[in-house]
């Protein structure tokens, strides 16, 4: 009999150490996963949206330009594209654009890239005033009033062709913001 008292009550013992181990393992893993989802959500409530706004019409006061498209902006490839002809030197044509951080990540302009003008190069300028390479993007912060600025400054012949005008039909600027 007292054998049987004894096999119970090492019976129960077990069982009571077999729930109090299951309990303690499943307060680990419930700690464990929660920990866990912190950190997910964390990582899942970092929002990227970095874009360009208010982008104008080119403006000019030359009648010797003619506008073929105005700018343009492609959010998948960060692009803003235009179009247009120069007919005499010293005429210039200019917009203006917004960059906006609705993100929160700050952001880092990487690089300013402008393609279209290689045949041009020596006859066009483009400055890009107000912003430039390392410039910051802090998150929810707007840069205003990017201007661009093309301009005819040099004579263009092209004695084959005798054009003596610029046709910039598909210039495009490319402003690479990354996370910083």
């Amino acid at each position: 009999m007292r054998n049987s008292k004894r096999t119970r009550n090492l019976c129960i013992l077990a069982v009571l150490i077999a729930v109090f181990a299951f309990a303690g393992g499943t307060v680990f893993i419930t700690n464990s996963y929660s920990a866990n989802m912190e950190n997910n959500e964390a990582v899942a409530k970092e929002k990227w949206d970095v874009s360009i706004d208010n982008l104008s019409n080119l403006a000019t006061v030359d009648e010797d330009i003619q506008i073929v498209k105005n700018p343009t902006y492609d959010e998948s490839t960060g692009m803003i594209d235009f179009a247009i002809v120069f007919k005499q030197v010293n005429t210039s044509a200019s917009f203006s654009f917004d960059i906006v951080n609705k993100g929160n990540v700050d952001g880092v302009v990487k690089s300013i890239q402008i393609e279209g003008i290689e045949d041009y190069k020596d006859n066009i300028l483009i400055n890009i005033d107000g912003l430039k390479v390392e410039d910051k993007v802090k998150a929810g912060q707007k840069i205003e009033n990017v201007f661009v600025t093309v301009k005819y400054n040099k004579n263009y012949f092209n004695e084959e062709t005798e054009i003596d005008f610029v046709d910039l039909s598909n210039v495009k600027v490319f402003i690479d913001v990354e996370k910083e």
